[in-house]
């Protein structure tokens, strides 16, 4: 099995993202106490986040295509994902199926468009399941893709990127300044 397929399919697997959390206790990005309370609500969070972690998980894969695969020009993939939130929003308004609709939100339309960041643009929805689901998919993704922490990842990127990446993804109790 590919590198690629190992990631996708690890998106919604609680055992690996159960060794993320203990790798990020580890690593001294998280405390014991935080550990235990992300695993103890891990496989709820997962459950109550399917829909929202598929359509990040499409966002995923089209980063390792675009990234890996087939390297298309930067704003193939916006477009890609703008078209993405575009055509599952009409598909739920067409459905009536609200609650899906409001994945889809505006927000994340607007931050699809974003270049590269647009890829998280479905953890807006995540974060409002669970800030600490969030953040330990950003590390999970981070450790499979670079072998290294998401902040670690982030180091050498510009202030504004960082700042952005630090809202979406880190809770807001362990934002550092920066």
């Amino acid at each position: 099995m590919g590198k690629k397929n190992k990631i996708i399919e690890s998106l919604q697997h609680v055992p690996s993202l159960r060794e993320t959390a203990a790798r990020m206790h580890k690593e001294g990005k998280i405390d014991k106490q935080r550990e235990s309370y992300i695993n103890s609500h891990l496989e709820e969070w997962v459950e109550a986040s399917k829909y929202i972690l598929l359509n990040l998980g499409v966002h995923m894969s089209m980063a390792l295509i675009r990234f890996t695969a087939i390297p298309l020009p930067l704003p193939v993939g916006s477009t890609l994902r703008v078209l993405w939130v575009m055509g599952n929003r009409m598909y739920c308004n067409l459905k009536w199926d609200m609650p899906k609709k409001r994945i889809h939100s505006l927000a994340v339309l607007f931050f699809a468009a974003i270049p590269f960041l647009g890829y998280f643009a479905y953890t807006i929805p995540l974060k409002n399941k669970s800030e600490y689901l969030t953040y330990l998919y950003a590390q999970h993704i981070s450790y499979m893709l670079y072998n290294k922490t998401l902040e670690s990842k982030l180091e050498r990127t510009p202030k504004f990127i960082k700042k952005i990446a630090y809202t979406l993804l880190v809770p807001a109790e362990m934002r550092k300044d920066g």
